[in-house]
């Protein structure tokens, strides 16, 4: 068979041999040859030596087909030896030559390179056949090979296509002046050097045609190459130089087919020598990843299916067929031997193992390439999403079964500590967005396989099998065959690894799957490895496979979805939903998480219907920050729009987001429920939408409020016509529904008519300012509204929706209810409805009240329409006078008298004959008060006749007041016989004595001073009369009965209203742009005035009137407003009642509050305590809204906003909170505590107002902090004067503020550090000092002859006692010295002088001691709820930017359970000294167990040399007094004489010692002591005189013992001296709860 083809081989083979020797000694008599012919290779064939290219190609040639046949093993071995000398013979010849770039170039040289390669494929054809004689691998002979691939490589080929290998290997290439890489000659006279930076710049060479011919053949080198690693195991040193020649091919581009060849040889090495693999994956990461192009450079040569676009980048082909290629199935002798095979499931570790390896180094990049400072993280981050993409790409391909395991470890690894659980949050940045790529892909993927459902039913159906795990081991093994299908596989090795990855992964699954049964032996295991190497025999073999591509790659897919990648995306998506939590990761990853949760959702909408998003969604709709909130409302409206299931799934939440802090998460919002709720037909919650989006009319973003305008401008005043928009009639609805709507989400009492600043009258307000079709529209749309009206009451429906929404339309234009051809026609068909029945029993309450509302919404249209008309027919006028008047006398409604007296005032001012009939009304009811006034000062005997007659007076004094406030003018100029009706003196002097008498009712006092205030509305100079502001005086005081505060401060809001409305009326009279009363100083107010001459004090202003009484009466207003005062009503009422009617007062003076600052009436920060005090009202609308006042006002002023973290808002707060006490459990004692009302309101202050700036939020932890060091400062009177009830308050406040970062907890932290480190001690001392001297039988007599008298503020220092003195000339002594010594007595004292200084010592020492108590009982309460450490507290420093940012990055944890122990304290124990012993031991308790960290982090002064020996002094000083054997219970120590801490050497820390052997102590502090342990022994067991101070003990920090038991406090301790009988079994008693 192989005779004919061995002779032919010979027969080249002999030829070549001798015409080598012929060319030999030629080439030794001739020299070489040059020619001028351009360079081909046809010119270098000729210029060739006869026996040279045509020759070793045609040797080639043969070669080839022996290979083929596998018969060059046949040829004898010495005709092969003899045939590579001679082809190392041309190649040596070959080597070290280069090739030029120009046709002057040496031709033969270069012909002679092209010759060495050809022979170098003849051998590697030879030494690449299997079945080689050993003799034929010679090492020198492939050393030659691999030298001469490198060296054309580097220098002939790769130099032309990267400027960098240029300049590295032949640099005189870029050198103009040597060679022009144009191709034209140089300059003959051009000596300049091109600069290096030019050089550099270059970015190719023109590649010659000899270059390009050495390229395709070291191709094929290249191949036959990696074809070698099959046959030989070469040097590892060889290996290496091939694979790094073959990584720096792989950086360099255009040079694609060479590229794959060089993957090709690097996998056959990856897959034959195993000891290289890490380091060719090492090479593979360090060499050839930084430096693959990125972006639009990105090149993907390789192709990998039959479409030309299908291709890959050839370093993701060559990594997945790395890991396929390490992948081999167990070595097993045979069917019974069970050696070897113990864990056979470690035949899939190395594909894991390596891929783990490229991923930990790919991620190793990114916090390396961020620490740089450039933009090579994000060259790094698109590189991996390239490499990503390509591995999704071909996951579902059949040859490329490992691109699914590469991807599973890359998810692993993004999800451990090398992405998502990364110190580092950039690098957790590009996790977020790799695995929010990763998850979207597969969730294509899956609907994808979900399309190809159908053809996989039918499949396994033609199959007859089901759809069961039978079923994916058939279709695992049909990819098999498909593989080995030789006819259908193009590239055998690709197919091989394939096969085999898949024969291994097969393998490892049944095997794992049987030992889960726990059914396999090890004769089963060796069994179950026979079969599979049986089938991968028969496998190697071929076989021909039913399916085609397409079916292969579709079955593929659906595999792959029943796989670990199908199955896991649901854990990508908790992954993504879990880095949107605030409490794990900084707001810039939860931004990314939340929009790779958009871009899942983009590829399967149908995921924000489950539970799970949606709940991570509302979460991020809550984040603290704006980003996180935006990329929650983008995720919303990308899919909401187009699906009214999502829209209503999320409608609740759009609605939250509508109110959002940020400006751009509101507009957003909007946008997005104008889209998908209210412009979606039939939408059934669109009525809601429309109202959420009118709350934002009066959004304080000027933005927003034009994009609401836009809205409903759009949706109700756009043109009608055919096709565009809705008709009259829909709109007509919808607008009633919207009305209806926002009046009913308003407060639950009768608020009509609506008031200006309503949010449905400031739309349409805004949307009818344009002039054109909207006034078109509109009128169409209010004759809609009519039309809709009398259709509803003649079908006895609802008829308040439209008449309310027309109400709207008149207060917003009246003119649209005004047709031109009938102005009057609206009120006409209104004015019948006014006629009412008698009321009807069977009527319920609020079908009664549903009807005065109707009747408000008629009169209130009818006064807007009389108020415009300039006549009404006498019929109509009559009918309607008749109708209002008996409204007036007969309707229980006082809103219906009040609305139906301001029609009849409008239409008095048309109709003359209304005017008489008002006239009428006023003079009969001042004639009725008139005879009422004699039945008050002799008042019937029966309680029934009284109260019948202080109702007639009552609504008569109504009724006068109604008439008075909207139509004085008339009543002033109008009279039915005689003078004119209204006299104001005669009037005010009949309200005053009505309100003045003794005997009169509440009610009816009620009722003249509500007439008082409408009197004032019309003539506000009739404040100027002193009865009349006396007796508005005498209603603001705290001691006025209930019903007299809410009325007099009703009368101040509507006569501040009135003036606003007023002044508003005045500029569009005047044609100025109307300004808000806010924006409206006191000269705008004056400019508005009449120009009228006045000839009284105070006439025509009566802007300055009303707020000059408001001036006068502010301080009174704000003591309303925190009124917790009980009822002073004639009735007794309960606590419950007297807590609605104060809350009722202090919701009407908010009010007036709100009005006055609105105004500028008074400035804003006088308002700022009491409005800070209201945020914590137990009534949820009234702490609300004077939340949002004070908002409003700091966002104005920055005044306000310096002013909120001063003290006088905590000490208003904390007033107000004991006076609700105090008045829900009057004459008792007080009551510890602090509300939920307190804390909610507390901490919506901080959350809104302090927390977004650092400048206030510091301030004010330093104010909360201060009254607890004022409080215990003994140095000066600050101890004596504090009220612990404000330590409470403020502790409490300190306890409930929502902290979102770390450093907001250890800022409070380091303040009460600080507090502790500086008072603590002295204050132990101090009050062990007290006790002391309470139990001394006589005082010591010593005189201070230094003492110095304080000229300052009277205290005199002796000997470190503070001594107060006294006007009788005594002292009272404000605290102990320094040392706890009891202090001395001034001669000539009294003994009761001495007793009154004890005793105040003693208060003021127990009083600091229990504020310094609630400090350390709020530490140990923060440290436990927020899960501080020592070593960060210490380490915090709010001074250090660093140590600051650090802990700003963190959001806090909190820790649920812990608790503020401050009820278990007595906080009356100053005053009761029976209680000092017991908190003095509270006190001692707390300061041992927080003895190790109550000092860290805390720098009381600065370190510098000139102090050092201060404090050296004072350590000296502490050593002597424990050589004295001082006390061991007497307090912390450290202390020097001056009172001042002295310092500790670092890492140094005081200790309490509170029994013998308890704590361990360093050598140095044995030292600092002044000598041994057993020396101190001693010197405690000798007499010793009265202990002063206590032991101050150095230790290491890492030496302290903390664990203080609770026996500490009463035993083995100097107290026992103060132990009375009882006392401990009942101080432990009661510190049990608390400890």
């Amino acid at each position: 068979m192989v005779v004919l083809p061995a002779a032919g081989f010979n027969e080249s083979m002999q030829s070549i041999l001798a015409k080598q020797q012929s060319h030999q000694d030629n080439s030794q008599e001739d020299g070489p040859q040059e020619t001028d012919s351009d360079v081909d290779i046809d010119g270098m064939k000729e210029s060739m030596p006869k026996t040279g290219i045509p020759d070793i190609r045609a040797l080639n040639n043969r070669l080839t087909k022996l290979a083929l046949a596998n018969s060059i093993r046949l040829v004898q071995s010495d005709q092969l030896l003899l045939l590579l000398d001679a082809l190392d013979s041309t190649i040596q010849q070959g080597d070290s030559l280069l090739v030029g770039t120009c046709a002057q170039d040496n031709v033969q040289q270069q012909a002679q390179i092209l010759l060495s390669v050809e022979a170098c494929m003849a051998c590697l054809q030879i030494l690449a056949a299997p079945g080689m004689p050993k003799q034929v691998y010679k090492e020198e002979l492939i050393d030659r090979l691999v030298g001469l691939v490198r060296f054309h490589l580097l220098h002939n080929v790769l130099v032309f296509y990267d400027a960098a290998f240029c300049q590295a290997q032949r640099p005189e290439l870029l050198n103009p002046d040597e060679d022009d890489f144009d191709g034209q000659e140089a300059q003959p006279g051009s000596k300049k050097k091109t600069p290096k930076s030019a050089r550099k710049s270059v970015p190719k060479l023109r590649v010659p045609a000899s270059a390009k011919a050495i390229q395709s053949g070291l191709e094929v080198v290249l191949q036959l190459m990696g074809q070698l690693m099959t046959t030989v195991l070469l040097q590892h040193s060889t290996l290496l130089t091939l694979s790094r020649v073959a990584c720096q091919i792989l950086i360099v581009e255009g040079v694609d087919l060479l590229q794959i060849k060089a993957a090709g040889l690097l996998i056959a090495i990856f897959q034959h020598c195993p000891p290289l693999q890490n380091t060719l994956m090492e090479d593979v990461l360090t060499q050839v990843l930084p430096r693959v192009p990125v972006g639009k450079r990105c090149p993907r040569a390789y192709l990998v299916g039959d479409e030309k676009s299908a291709s890959i980048q050839v370093i993701v082909a060559m990594l997945v067929q790395m890991v396929q290629a390490c992948v081999h199935l167990p070595v097993s002798s045979g069917q019974d031997d069970s050696s070897g095979v113990a864990d056979l499931r470690d035949c899939f570790a190395p594909a894991v193992a390596h891929s783990d390896i490229f991923w930990h180094g790919c991620f190793d990049r990114f916090p390396s390439a961020k620490a740089q400072k450039s933009d090579s993280d994000q060259d790094v981050k698109q590189l991996v999403e390239q490499i990503i993409l390509d591995l999704l790409r071909v996951q579902n391909l059949p040859a490329w079964p490992a691109a699914g395991t590469v991807l599973i470890r890359c998810i692993n690894a993004l999800g451990g500590p090398k992405g998502l659980q990364h110190p580092d949050a950039s690098v957790r940045q590009i996790s977020v967005d790799l695995l929010g790529l990763i998850a979207a892909h597969l969730y294509k993927d899956a609907l994808t396989a979900e399309d190809n459902q159908a053809w996989l039913t039918q499949f396994a159906a033609s199959d007859g099998e089901d759809a069961g795990s039978e079923a994916h081991m058939v279709a695992q093994h049909l990819l098999l065959d498909f593989l080995a299908d030789r006819h259908q596989q193009k590239d055998t090795a690709l197919s091989l690894s394939a096969r085999t990855f898949l024969t291994c992964r097969l393998f490892a699954d049944e095997l794992t799957s049987l030992r889960a049964a726990a059914a396999l032996t090890q004769q089963q295991q060796a069994q179950l490895l026979v079969k599979y190497h049986n089938t991968s025999e028969q496998l190697e073999k071929g076989l021909v496979c039913d399916l085609n591509a397409g079916e292969a790659a579709r079955l593929s897919a659906a595999l792959m979805q029943q796989g670990p990648l199908g199955t896991g995306r649901k854990g990508l998506l908790t992954w993504l939903i879990g880095a949107a939590d605030n409490t794990k990761q900084v707001a810039t990853t939860r931004a990314k998480a939340v929009k790779a949760l958009g871009s899942v959702a983009e590829t399967d909408p149908r995921l924000l219907a489950s539970l799970a998003v949606q709940k991570g969604v509302n979460k991020a709709l809550q984040d603290d920050a704006v980003s996180v909130r935006e990329a929650a409302v983008d995720l919303l409206g990308k899919h909401i729009s187009s699906s009214r299931d999502l829209a209503l799934v999320y409608f609740d939440v759009l609605a939250t987001a509508v109110r959002d802090p940020g400006t751009s998460v509101r507009k957003r919002a909007v946008n997005i429920m104008r889209e998908s709720c209210i412009k979606q037909p039939g939408f059934p919650r669109a009525t809601q939408a429309c109202v959420h989006i009118l709350t934002r009319a009066t959004d304080p973003e000027e933005s927003i409020q034009k994009l609401v305008t836009k809205v409903f401008h759009n949706l109700w005043f756009s043109p009608v016509g055919p096709g565009e928009g809705l008709s009259p009639q829909s709109r007509a609805q919808q607008l009633a529904e919207v009305a209806v709507a926002v009046y009913e989400a308003g407060c639950s009492a009768i608020h009509l008519p609506l008031e200006s600043s309503n949010p449905l009258l400031t739309i349409l307000k805004q949307a009818l300012e344009k002039e054109g079709a909207e006034q078109s529209v509109g009128q169409a749309l209010a004759t809609a509204l009519l039309e809709s009206v009398l259709q509803a009451v003649d079908t006895e429906a609802d008829s308040f929706p439209p008449l309310i929404a027309l109400h709207a339309f008149c207060l917003a234009d009246v003119s649209l209810c005004m047709p031109p051809n009938d102005p009057a026609s609206f009120a006409r068909c209104l004015a019948p409805y006014l006629k009412v029945a008698p009321p009807d029993p069977a009527i319920s309450s609020d079908e009664q009240r549903r009807a005065a509302e109707r009747l408000l919404c008629i009169l209130s249209i009818i006064s807007s329409l009389l108020g415009k008309l300039d006549r009404l027919a006498p019929e109509a006028a009559q009918d309607l006078e008749i109708d209002l008047v008996q409204l007036i006398n007969g309707h229980h409604y006082v809103q219906v008298v009040s609305g139906a007296a301001h029609a009849l005032c409008c239409l008095a001012r048309l109709s003359p004959s209304a005017g008489q009939r008002l006239a009428a009304l006023m003079t009969l009811y001042l004639g009725a008060l008139k005879q009422k006034h004699p039945l008050l000062l002799n008042p019937p005997a029966e309680p029934a006749a009284r109260q019948t007659n202080d109702a007639h007076i009552s609504r008569f004094l109504f009724i006068v007041g109604q008439l008075v406030r909207h139509g004085a003018d008339i009543l002033q100029h109008t009279a039915t016989s005689g003078p004119p009706t209204l006299d104001i003196c005669q009037l005010l002097d009949t309200l005053l004595s009505f309100y003045n008498l003794l005997q009169v009712s509440l009610k009816v006092k009620e009722k003249a001073l509500e007439g008082l205030g409408l009197l004032f509305v019309a003539h506000p100079a009739a404040l100027l009369q002193p009865a009349a502001a006396d007796a508005m005086r005498q209603a603001l005081q705290l001691s006025a009965p209930t019903a007299l505060k809410l009325k007099v401060l009703s009368n101040l809001l509507e006569l501040l209203k009135s003036e606003e409305e007023g002044l508003k009326v005045k500029q569009e009279e005047t044609g100025e742009a109307v300004q808000l009363p806010d924006q409206a100083g006191r000269a705008t107010a004056e400019a508005a005035t009449s120009l009228v001459v006045p000839v009284q004090n105070g006439e025509g202003d009566s802007l300055n009137l009303s707020a000059g009484f408001i001036q006068n009466n502010w301080e009174a207003v704000k003591a309303l407003a925190l009124d917790t005062s009980r009822s002073q009503q004639q009735l007794p009422t309960s606590p419950s009642q007297d807590a609605q009617s104060s809350a009722q007062v202090r919701r009407r003076a908010l009010e007036v509050m709100e009005a006055v600052l609105r105004g500028g009436v008074m400035p804003p920060f006088s308002a700022v305590p009491t409005l800070f005090a209201l945020t914590t009202d137990p009534t949820r609308d009234v702490s609300e809204r004077a939340l949002r006042v004070l908002r409003k006002e700091a966002d104005k002023y920055s005044e306000v906003r310096s002013r909120l973290a001063s003290a006088e808002g905590l000490h208003a707060a904390a007033l107000f909170q004991e006076g609700l006490k105090q008045a829900t459990l009057p004459g008792q004692s007080p009551v510890q505590g602090f509300s939920n009302e307190a804390s909610r309101g507390m901490a919506a202050v901080y959350l809104h107002l302090l927390q977004p700036d650092r400048s206030l939020r510091w301030p004010f932890m330093r104010t909360l902090i201060r009254c607890f060091d004022s409080a215990s400062d003994l140095l000066t009177r600050g101890a004596a004067p504090a009220d612990p009830r404000l330590l409470s308050f403020c502790a409490n406040v300190a306890a409930c503020l929502p902290f979102k970062k770390c450093d907001e907890a250890h800022s409070l932290l380091h303040l009460i550090n600080a507090t502790i480190s500086r008072r603590g001690d002295f204050v132990l001392s101090a009050q062990k000092s007290s006790l002391e001297s309470a139990t001394d039988p006589g005082p010591i007599s010593r005189q201070d002859p230094h003492a110095v008298p304080d000229a300052v503020n009277g205290v005199q220092q002796s000997d470190g006692l503070n001594v107060q003195i006294q006007a009788d000339g005594t002292s009272a002594v404000l605290a102990s010295d320094a040392e706890g010594q009891p202090s001395a007595k001034v001669h000539g004292e009294p003994g009761s002088a001495r007793k009154q200084r004890d005793s105040k010592a003693g208060r003021a020492a127990c009083m600091a001691s229990l504020a310094l108590t609630m400090l350390l009982m709020l530490k140990r309460y923060l440290k436990a709820t927020y899960n501080m450490s020592e070593e960060r507290i210490a380490a915090f420093s709010p001074d250090i930017p660093e140590k600051r940012k650090q802990e700003e990055r963190i959001s806090v944890t909190v820790q649920e359970g812990a608790e503020l122990p401050l009820h278990c304290l007595r906080l009356d124990a100053p005053q009761q000294p029976d209680l000092w012993k017991e908190q003095y031991k509270v006190f001692k308790f707390y300061m041992k167990s927080d003895a190790s960290d109550y000092g860290e982090g805390v720098t009381l002064m600065r370190t510098t040399s000139r102090k050092r020996a201060h404090r050296t002094d004072s350590m000296q000083e502490a050593a002597e007094l424990a050589n004295d054997g001082a006390d061991d219970g007497a307090g912390f120590e450290g202390r020097s004489t001056d009172g001042t801490t002295p310092f500790l050497p670092e890492g140094v820390s005081p200790v309490i010692k509170s029994k013998a052997g308890k704590g361990q102590r360093s050598t140095a502090a044995r030292s600092a002591r002044g000598g041994s342990s057993k020396a101190r022994a001693s010197t405690r067991t000798k007499p010793r005189p009265r202990k002063r101070h206590k032991v101050v003990e150095y230790a290491d920090a890492d030496d302290i013992d903390g664990d203080v038991d609770f026996g500490d406090m009463y035993e083995n301790d100097a107290d026992d001296d103060f132990k009375a009988p009882g006392t401990s079994a009942a101080a432990r008693k009661r510190l049990e709860p608390m400890l």
